[in-house]
Parts: C-alpha cells; sequence; structure tokens
C-alpha cells in the first residue's frame, strides 16, 4: 500500500494552508488523515530536549511545505522543479504523520526510546527541510550527498521512487 496516496487524496481541493499548530503546550498536527492529533507537550516539554528541537522543526517544515505548494500554483506543471516541489512536499507531509505515531506512543514508552525516535525524526527531517530550502531557491538535489540523503529520507520514511513518483503523477 502506498501511503502517499492517501495524502495525495487529501491534498486534491485542499488550499495551500498550514498544517501545524504550536503553541507553548501543545502541537496539533492536520495533515493526511485530516486532524491527527492534538499532543499536549506540558509533561514532557522541560524533560525531553528533542520534544521542542522536533516541535520547532515541524513548524519550519510546515512554513517550507506551505511555499512549496504556492511555487507548484506558479510553475509549470510538467517542469522538473514542479515535480521536485511535488516530491518534497508530500514527504513532508509523510513525516507530519511520522511525528504523531511517534507522539502518540509516548505513553508506556520508556523516555530514552522516545528521545531516540524524536533525534531520529529530526534528523531525517531536518535533511528533508534542507532540500525543500533548495529546491524553492531553484536548485533541486540532484546528484551526490543531497540524493543520498534523501533517498536515506525515503527509507526511513519506508517509501520507495516507485510510490513516490505514482503519488506525483496523481496530484
Amino acid at each position: 500500500m502506498n501511503p502517499l496516496l492517501k495524502i495525495v487524496g487529501w491534498l486534491k481541493g485542499n488550499d495551500c494552508g498550514k498544517l501545524i499548530k504550536y503553541t507553548t503546550n501543545q502541537i496539533t498536527i492536520t495533515g493526511a488523515k485530516s486532524e491527527i492529533g492534538n499532543f499536549e507537550l506540558g509533561q514532557f516539554k522541560n524533560k525531553i530536549i528533542e520534544l521542542n528541537k522536533a516541535s520547532e522543526l515541524a513548524v519550519n517544515l510546515d512554513n517550507t511545505q506551505v511555499m512549496l505548494c504556492k511555487e507548484i500554483e506558479k510553475i509549470d506543471a510538467n517542469s522538473p522543479l514542479n515535480e521536485e516541489c511535488r516530491r518534497i512536499r508530500l514527504q513532508i507531509i509523510l513525516g507530519f504523520d511520522q511525528l504523531q505515531n511517534i507522539l502518540g506512543t509516548t505513553k508506556g514508552q520508556p523516555e530514552m526510546d522516545l528521545k531516540k525516535e524524536l533525534k531520529q525524526w529530526i534528523r531525517f527531517m531536518s535533511d528533508l527541510h534542507k532540500s525543500g530550502i533548495k529546491t524553492l531557491q531553484g536548485k533541486p538535489p540532484g546528484k551526490g550527498k543531497s540524493a543520498v540523503k534523501l533517498a536515506n529520507v525515503m527509507q526511513y520514511q519506508n517509501i520507495n521512487e516507485e510510490q513516490i513518483q505514482e503519488a506525483v503523477n496523481k496530484m
């Protein structure tokens, strides 16, 4: 099953809106599953630094996915830049689903496991965020380290090139 197709279905008919709402004590993630969830940060916020970093990165990723969406609307649908913007935007939204899954498992999960999962999410989503910014600057990741990092993000997200291409084609 291609997890990106659910996102594509949700994106159709929706504008380029934000999907993350972050306040001092709560993060709300909206995505392919409509409202994915609210997570109360209170008891963890001061104990788990990674949670703050993940929340801040999610907000930055959200800003990037909005900019990618607006760029997609402006440029020729058949251009390689448009396709790259769609690919990265889909992966960012999938990343929000992953963050929600990580946060949803906090009950009964040892603090060290949560920290480890959040660190991993932060590492891969930071690479994806950098690729999104480069793409918005007209320098989509092509070859070399950037391509390897994106391939690693895809592996982390448990998706492959065929799945992402299928989803991009249906957008």
